[in-house]
């Protein structure tokens, strides 16, 4: 299957197979799991930023929305706090 005349081609869809399977199975599952987010969560907002912002939204993805879920988190803590919800 593998001939020198084809060997670029094979590498580069070998590269791109791992990186679906990185950023869709691996990063979800590993980084949903320290920020304690469901997988299913991280895998929308990879394909969002995918979606909206190319590479570098798959990138920035996980960060924006760890910090969104602790800002909103804080936020509510502190309203509760305040009796104001």
């Amino acid at each position: 299957m593998v001939s020198p005349e084809n060997f670029v081609i094979w590498v580069i869809v070998a590269v791109v197979l791992a990186e679906l399977v990185k950023n869709v199975v691996y990063d979800p599952v590993v980084f949903g799991g320290v920020v304690k987010l469901h997988p299913l969560v991280m895998v929308i907002g990879v394909l969002g930023g995918a979606i909206l912002f190319g590479p570098v939204g798959m990138l920035l993805a996980i960060p924006t929305i760890a910090v969104g879920k602790v800002f909103i988190s804080s936020t509510a803590r502190q309203l509760k706090a305040y009796g104001l919800i």
